[in-house]
Protein backbone atom coordinates (compact mmCIF):
# COMPACT_ATOMS: atom_id res chain seq x y z
CA UNK A 1 0.00 0.00 0.00
CA UNK A 2 1.14 3.74 -0.66
CA UNK A 3 2.21 3.62 3.06
CA UNK A 4 5.56 4.27 4.37
CA UNK A 5 7.83 5.52 1.61
CA UNK A 6 7.75 8.68 2.90
CA UNK A 7 8.88 7.87 6.64
CA UNK A 8 12.22 8.95 7.14
CA UNK A 9 15.03 5.81 6.57
CA UNK A 10 16.90 5.02 9.59
CA UNK A 11 19.67 6.88 9.86
CA UNK A 12 21.49 3.90 10.65
CA UNK A 13 21.30 2.93 6.63
CA UNK A 14 24.69 3.60 4.68
CA UNK A 15 24.49 6.51 2.77
CA UNK A 16 25.04 4.37 -0.98
CA UNK A 17 22.15 1.86 0.07
CA UNK A 18 20.04 5.18 0.65
CA UNK A 19 20.67 6.52 -2.39
CA UNK A 20 20.23 3.61 -3.99
CA UNK A 21 17.14 2.72 -2.43
CA UNK A 22 15.51 5.51 -3.27
CA UNK A 23 16.68 5.34 -7.02
CA UNK A 24 14.44 1.41 -6.99
CA UNK A 25 11.32 2.51 -5.03
CA UNK A 26 9.03 1.69 -7.82
CA UNK A 27 10.15 -1.72 -7.09
CA UNK A 28 8.66 -1.81 -4.04
CA UNK A 29 5.55 -0.59 -5.47
CA UNK A 30 5.52 -3.49 -7.97
CA UNK A 31 5.52 -5.79 -5.35
CA UNK A 32 2.79 -4.20 -3.64
CA UNK A 33 0.77 -3.84 -6.63
CA UNK A 34 1.50 -8.38 -6.88
CA UNK A 35 -0.12 -8.61 -3.59
CA UNK A 36 -2.69 -6.39 -3.82
CA UNK A 37 -3.27 -8.82 -7.14
CA UNK A 38 -2.63 -11.37 -4.67
CA UNK A 39 -5.57 -11.01 -2.65
CA UNK A 40 -7.74 -10.47 -4.64
CA UNK A 41 -7.07 -13.76 -6.18
CA UNK A 42 -7.50 -15.36 -2.45
CA UNK A 43 -10.58 -13.55 -2.16
CA UNK A 44 -12.41 -15.33 -4.79
CA UNK A 45 -11.68 -18.80 -4.02
CA UNK A 46 -15.06 -19.26 -2.53
CA UNK A 47 -15.93 -19.22 -6.15
CA UNK A 48 -14.40 -21.97 -7.15
CA UNK A 49 -10.86 -21.13 -7.91
CA UNK A 50 -8.72 -23.50 -7.76
CA UNK A 51 -6.85 -24.62 -4.61
CA UNK A 52 -3.63 -24.39 -5.68
CA UNK A 53 -3.77 -20.82 -6.64
CA UNK A 54 -5.46 -20.32 -2.98
CA UNK A 55 -2.36 -21.56 -1.50
CA UNK A 56 -0.02 -19.31 -3.82
CA UNK A 57 -2.10 -16.52 -2.94
CA UNK A 58 -2.01 -16.94 0.86
CA UNK A 59 1.58 -17.96 0.50
CA UNK A 60 2.71 -14.70 0.67
CA UNK A 61 -0.09 -11.73 -0.04
CA UNK A 62 -0.26 -10.08 3.57
CA UNK A 63 3.17 -11.23 4.26
CA UNK A 64 4.41 -9.29 1.46
CA UNK A 65 2.85 -6.14 2.43
CA UNK A 66 4.03 -6.30 5.99
CA UNK A 67 7.69 -6.82 4.88
CA UNK A 68 7.05 -3.88 2.43
CA UNK A 69 6.06 -1.72 5.65
CA UNK A 70 8.74 -2.60 7.43
CA UNK A 71 11.45 -2.00 5.38
CA UNK A 72 10.17 1.62 5.19
CA UNK A 73 9.69 1.70 9.25
CA UNK A 74 12.35 3.44 10.45
CA UNK A 75 14.13 1.50 13.24
CA UNK A 76 13.97 3.32 16.97
CA UNK A 77 11.61 4.61 19.67
CA UNK A 78 8.24 5.94 17.51
CA UNK A 79 7.29 9.46 18.38
CA UNK A 80 4.02 10.85 19.14
CA UNK A 81 4.68 12.72 15.52
CA UNK A 82 5.14 8.75 14.04
CA UNK A 83 1.85 7.67 15.84
CA UNK A 84 -0.40 10.59 14.41
CA UNK A 85 1.21 9.76 11.22
CA UNK A 86 0.18 6.14 11.37
CA UNK A 87 -3.26 7.56 12.78
CA UNK A 88 -3.70 9.35 8.93
CA UNK A 89 -2.23 7.16 6.95
CA UNK A 90 -4.01 4.14 8.18
CA UNK A 91 -7.01 4.55 10.75
CA UNK A 92 -8.95 7.45 9.05
CA UNK A 93 -8.56 5.32 5.62
CA UNK A 94 -10.37 2.62 7.85
CA UNK A 95 -12.78 4.92 9.29
CA UNK A 96 -13.99 6.21 5.79
CA UNK A 97 -13.67 2.50 4.74
CA UNK A 98 -15.98 1.42 7.34
CA UNK A 99 -18.71 3.74 6.84
CA UNK A 100 -18.92 3.21 3.24
CA UNK A 101 -19.73 -0.54 3.59
CA UNK A 102 -22.34 0.48 6.41
CA UNK A 103 -24.04 2.51 3.53
CA UNK A 104 -23.32 -0.02 1.37
CA UNK A 105 -24.92 -2.68 3.07
CA UNK A 106 -27.67 -0.70 4.52
CA UNK A 107 -28.61 0.39 0.87
CA UNK A 108 -28.11 -3.61 -0.29
CA UNK A 109 -30.36 -4.81 2.15
CA UNK A 110 -32.79 -1.73 1.29
CA UNK A 111 -33.09 -2.89 -1.80
CA UNK A 112 -32.22 -6.58 -2.60
CA UNK A 113 -33.10 -7.95 0.80
CA UNK A 114 -35.99 -8.52 3.02
CA UNK A 115 -34.13 -7.27 6.34
CA UNK A 116 -33.76 -4.76 8.47
CA UNK A 117 -31.91 -1.35 7.20
CA UNK A 118 -31.21 -0.59 11.08
CA UNK A 119 -30.18 -4.30 11.81
CA UNK A 120 -27.69 -4.17 9.09
CA UNK A 121 -26.42 -0.69 10.18
CA UNK A 122 -25.85 -2.03 13.13
CA UNK A 123 -24.06 -5.43 12.49
CA UNK A 124 -21.80 -3.51 10.27
CA UNK A 125 -21.03 -0.70 12.91
CA UNK A 126 -20.29 -3.22 15.74
CA UNK A 127 -17.87 -4.98 12.95
CA UNK A 128 -16.37 -2.18 11.87
CA UNK A 129 -15.42 -1.08 15.90
CA UNK A 130 -14.13 -4.56 16.92
CA UNK A 131 -12.06 -4.38 13.44
CA UNK A 132 -11.60 -8.17 13.27
CA UNK A 133 -10.79 -9.48 10.03
CA UNK A 134 -12.35 -13.51 10.64
CA UNK A 135 -14.32 -14.40 13.01
CA UNK A 136 -12.59 -17.36 14.82
CA UNK A 137 -14.44 -19.61 17.67
CA UNK A 138 -12.93 -17.39 20.31
CA UNK A 139 -14.19 -14.06 18.57
CA UNK A 140 -18.07 -12.80 20.48
CA UNK A 141 -20.91 -14.87 18.52
CA UNK A 142 -22.88 -11.90 17.76
CA UNK A 143 -19.90 -10.02 16.34
CA UNK A 144 -19.05 -9.94 12.68
CA UNK A 145 -16.05 -9.31 10.75
CA UNK A 146 -15.47 -6.45 8.82
CA UNK A 147 -13.12 -7.91 6.34
CA UNK A 148 -10.06 -7.05 4.42
CA UNK A 149 -9.10 -3.58 6.24
CA UNK A 150 -8.19 -5.54 9.05
CA UNK A 151 -4.81 -4.70 7.54
CA UNK A 152 -4.90 -1.19 8.96
CA UNK A 153 -5.57 -1.98 12.41
CA UNK A 154 -2.68 -4.64 12.69
CA UNK A 155 -0.55 -2.66 10.77
CA UNK A 156 -0.98 0.21 13.22
CA UNK A 157 -0.08 -1.64 16.19
CA UNK A 158 2.89 -3.74 15.00
CA UNK A 159 4.74 -0.56 13.59
CA UNK A 160 4.17 0.62 17.68
CA UNK A 161 5.41 -2.86 18.88
CA UNK A 162 8.10 -2.98 16.89
CA UNK A 163 9.36 0.55 17.74
CA UNK A 164 9.40 -0.52 21.00
CA UNK A 165 11.26 -4.13 20.27
CA UNK A 166 13.76 -2.48 18.00
CA UNK A 167 15.73 -0.95 20.79
CA UNK A 168 16.36 -4.36 22.21
CA UNK A 169 19.23 -6.05 22.17
CA UNK A 170 17.58 -8.81 19.78
CA UNK A 171 14.70 -7.53 18.58
CA UNK A 172 13.90 -10.61 16.15
CA UNK A 173 14.11 -12.99 19.30
CA UNK A 174 11.35 -10.77 20.79
CA UNK A 175 9.50 -10.59 17.33
CA UNK A 176 9.04 -14.38 17.24
CA UNK A 177 8.00 -14.64 20.80
CA UNK A 178 5.04 -12.19 19.87
CA UNK A 179 4.39 -13.90 17.02
CA UNK A 180 3.85 -17.08 19.60
CA UNK A 181 1.72 -15.24 21.53
CA UNK A 182 -0.73 -13.93 19.38
CA UNK A 183 -1.16 -17.58 17.65
CA UNK A 184 -1.60 -19.40 21.28
CA UNK A 185 -4.00 -16.66 23.15
CA UNK A 186 -6.27 -16.86 20.00
CA UNK A 187 -7.43 -19.97 21.25
CA UNK A 188 -8.69 -18.68 24.59
CA UNK A 189 -9.75 -15.35 23.29
CA UNK A 190 -9.88 -12.63 20.23
CA UNK A 191 -9.50 -9.14 21.09
CA UNK A 192 -10.67 -6.06 18.67
CA UNK A 193 -8.79 -4.18 16.44
CA UNK A 194 -6.89 -7.10 15.06
CA UNK A 195 -4.44 -7.28 18.08
CA UNK A 196 -3.28 -10.63 17.53
CA UNK A 197 -2.78 -10.72 14.19
CA UNK A 198 -0.63 -7.46 14.52
CA UNK A 199 1.57 -9.46 17.18
CA UNK A 200 2.08 -12.12 14.13
CA UNK A 201 2.45 -9.24 11.84
CA UNK A 202 5.49 -8.37 13.97
CA UNK A 203 7.87 -10.66 12.60
CA UNK A 204 7.21 -10.00 8.93
CA UNK A 205 7.69 -5.96 9.81
CA UNK A 206 11.20 -6.80 11.37
CA UNK A 207 12.23 -9.11 8.11
CA UNK A 208 11.42 -6.22 6.26
CA UNK A 209 13.68 -4.05 8.55
CA UNK A 210 16.34 -7.15 8.34
CA UNK A 211 16.61 -7.03 4.87
CA UNK A 212 16.77 -3.13 4.52
CA UNK A 213 19.56 -3.02 7.37
CA UNK A 214 21.48 -6.39 6.07
CA UNK A 215 21.08 -4.78 2.18
CA UNK A 216 20.19 -8.03 0.46
CA UNK A 217 18.26 -6.55 -2.25
CA UNK A 218 21.31 -4.77 -3.50
CA UNK A 219 23.51 -6.33 -6.06
CA UNK A 220 25.11 -9.16 -6.04
CA UNK A 221 24.19 -9.32 -2.02
CA UNK A 222 22.81 -12.67 -2.36
CA UNK A 223 23.73 -15.25 -4.97
CA UNK A 224 21.76 -16.94 -7.54
CA UNK A 225 22.21 -20.26 -5.83
CA UNK A 226 20.84 -18.81 -2.85
CA UNK A 227 17.14 -16.96 -4.49
CA UNK A 228 16.46 -19.83 -6.43
CA UNK A 229 16.71 -22.36 -3.42
CA UNK A 230 14.26 -19.35 -1.44
CA UNK A 231 12.18 -19.96 -4.98
CA UNK A 232 11.93 -23.52 -4.72
CA UNK A 233 11.34 -23.50 -0.94
CA UNK A 234 7.98 -21.05 -2.27
CA UNK A 235 7.14 -23.29 -4.14
CA UNK A 236 7.34 -26.22 -2.12
CA UNK A 237 5.09 -23.95 -0.16
CA UNK A 238 2.44 -23.49 -2.11
CA UNK A 239 2.05 -26.79 -2.86
CA UNK A 240 2.35 -28.48 0.14
CA UNK A 241 1.32 -25.70 2.74
CA UNK A 242 0.17 -22.34 1.63
CA UNK A 243 -2.34 -21.96 5.12
CA UNK A 244 -0.95 -18.77 5.87
CA UNK A 245 -3.50 -16.22 7.63
CA UNK A 246 -2.46 -13.52 9.18
CA UNK A 247 -5.66 -12.16 9.94
CA UNK A 248 -7.05 -15.07 12.23
CA UNK A 249 -3.18 -16.06 13.03
CA UNK A 250 -3.53 -19.44 11.55
CA UNK A 251 -0.28 -20.92 10.44
CA UNK A 252 -1.55 -24.69 8.97
CA UNK A 253 1.91 -25.91 8.82
CA UNK A 254 3.31 -23.82 11.25
CA UNK A 255 6.79 -22.50 10.36
CA UNK A 256 6.99 -23.90 7.26
CA UNK A 257 4.15 -21.27 6.14
CA UNK A 258 6.60 -18.22 8.35
CA UNK A 259 9.55 -19.42 6.33
CA UNK A 260 7.43 -19.63 2.85
CA UNK A 261 6.19 -15.83 3.57
CA UNK A 262 9.75 -14.85 3.74
CA UNK A 263 11.30 -16.40 1.06
CA UNK A 264 8.01 -14.96 -1.07
CA UNK A 265 8.37 -11.64 -0.15
CA UNK A 266 12.52 -11.46 -0.48
CA UNK A 267 12.26 -13.31 -4.14
CA UNK A 268 8.93 -10.78 -5.60
CA UNK A 269 11.22 -7.84 -4.34
CA UNK A 270 14.33 -9.31 -6.19
CA UNK A 271 11.89 -10.04 -9.41
CA UNK A 272 10.79 -6.68 -8.91
CA UNK A 273 13.99 -5.43 -9.00
CA UNK A 274 14.47 -7.43 -12.17
CA UNK A 275 11.56 -6.32 -13.77
CA UNK A 276 12.26 -3.04 -13.40
CA UNK A 277 15.51 -2.97 -15.31
CA UNK A 278 14.51 -5.23 -18.47
CA UNK A 279 11.33 -4.34 -18.86
CA UNK A 280 10.79 -0.91 -17.85
CA UNK A 281 7.31 0.23 -19.35
CA UNK A 282 5.71 -2.71 -17.81
CA UNK A 283 7.31 -2.35 -14.63
CA UNK A 284 6.32 1.73 -14.52
CA UNK A 285 2.41 0.95 -15.39
CA UNK A 286 2.72 -2.30 -12.41
CA UNK A 287 4.40 0.25 -9.96
CA UNK A 288 1.60 3.00 -10.72
CA UNK A 289 -0.72 0.58 -9.84
CA UNK A 290 1.04 0.08 -6.40
CA UNK A 291 1.25 3.59 -5.72
CA UNK A 292 -2.64 3.60 -6.06
CA UNK A 293 -2.88 -0.26 -3.59
CA UNK A 294 -4.32 1.60 -0.59
CA UNK A 295 -7.51 3.20 -2.14
CA UNK A 296 -7.83 0.06 -4.39
CA UNK A 297 -7.05 -1.84 -1.40
CA UNK A 298 -10.09 -0.15 0.79
CA UNK A 299 -12.31 -0.05 -2.49
CA UNK A 300 -12.16 -4.06 -3.09
CA UNK A 301 -13.12 -4.61 0.48
CA UNK A 302 -15.90 -2.31 -0.47
CA UNK A 303 -16.95 -4.42 -3.50
CA UNK A 304 -15.96 -7.71 -1.79
CA UNK A 305 -18.55 -7.17 0.89
CA UNK A 306 -21.15 -5.36 -0.41
CA UNK A 307 -21.57 -7.22 -3.99
CA UNK A 308 -24.74 -10.18 -3.77
CA UNK A 309 -22.42 -13.01 -4.42
CA UNK A 310 -24.82 -15.71 -4.05
CA UNK A 311 -26.83 -14.42 -7.10
CA UNK A 312 -23.59 -13.69 -8.91
CA UNK A 313 -22.81 -17.67 -8.19
CA UNK A 314 -25.93 -18.39 -9.50
CA UNK A 315 -25.81 -16.35 -12.34
CA UNK A 316 -22.79 -18.12 -13.39
CA UNK A 317 -23.78 -21.68 -13.13
CA UNK A 318 -22.41 -22.30 -9.55
CA UNK A 319 -18.73 -22.10 -7.87
CA UNK A 320 -16.15 -22.97 -11.03
CA UNK A 321 -12.65 -21.59 -11.69
CA UNK A 322 -14.68 -19.49 -14.43
CA UNK A 323 -17.01 -17.84 -11.87
CA UNK A 324 -14.10 -17.46 -10.21
CA UNK A 325 -12.66 -15.66 -12.95
CA UNK A 326 -15.73 -13.65 -13.24
CA UNK A 327 -15.42 -12.91 -9.86
CA UNK A 328 -11.71 -11.46 -10.13
CA UNK A 329 -12.88 -8.99 -13.04
CA UNK A 330 -15.92 -8.22 -11.19
CA UNK A 331 -13.58 -6.78 -8.02
CA UNK A 332 -10.73 -5.40 -9.75
CA UNK A 333 -13.03 -3.54 -12.38
CA UNK A 334 -15.40 -2.37 -8.79
CA UNK A 335 -12.46 -1.27 -7.27
CA UNK A 336 -11.55 0.65 -10.08
CA UNK A 337 -14.39 2.59 -10.25
CA UNK A 338 -14.97 3.18 -6.87
CA UNK A 339 -11.29 4.30 -6.35
CA UNK A 340 -12.21 6.62 -9.32
CA UNK A 341 -14.89 8.21 -7.36
CA UNK A 342 -12.99 7.98 -4.20
CA UNK A 343 -10.66 10.73 -5.74
CA UNK A 344 -13.58 12.99 -6.48
CA UNK A 345 -14.73 12.97 -3.21
CA UNK A 346 -14.42 15.90 -1.33
CA UNK A 347 -10.51 16.42 -0.58
CA UNK A 348 -11.07 15.87 2.91
CA UNK A 349 -11.83 12.22 2.74
CA UNK A 350 -9.90 11.72 -1.01
CA UNK A 351 -6.84 12.82 0.79
CA UNK A 352 -7.02 10.22 3.24
CA UNK A 353 -6.64 7.94 0.80
CA UNK A 354 -4.49 10.28 -2.73
CA UNK A 355 -1.29 12.52 -1.85
CA UNK A 356 -1.91 14.76 -4.45
CA UNK A 357 -5.03 15.59 -3.12
CA UNK A 358 -3.94 15.86 0.52
CA UNK A 359 -1.36 18.29 -0.96
CA UNK A 360 -4.24 20.71 -2.49
CA UNK A 361 -5.75 20.46 1.09
CA UNK A 362 -2.82 21.55 2.71
CA UNK A 363 -2.54 24.18 0.16
CA UNK A 364 -5.69 25.39 -0.06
Amino acid sequence: MNIGKDQEISSQTPPAVLQRTRERLDAFDIAKAVALLAVVVGHCSFMGLPPVLARASYSFSMPLFFVVSGYFTPAGRLHRAGVLRSVKKLLIPYAITAVLVIVGMAARTALFQDGSVLEAIRYWTVAALYGSGAAPDSMPADIGAIGAIWFLWALFWARIVLSAISELEYPGVYAVALFFVGVVSKEQIWLPLSIQPALCAVLFLWFGQYIRRSALLEPRRLSVVLFVLMFGIWLYCIKFAGGLYIVECTFTQGPLDVIGGFCASLCILKMAQLAEKYFPYGAKLCAASGRMSLPLFCMHLVVLNVTRWDVFIDFMGGATPKAALGAFIVNIVGAAVLTGLLYLMPKRISGAFFEARKQSVSVS
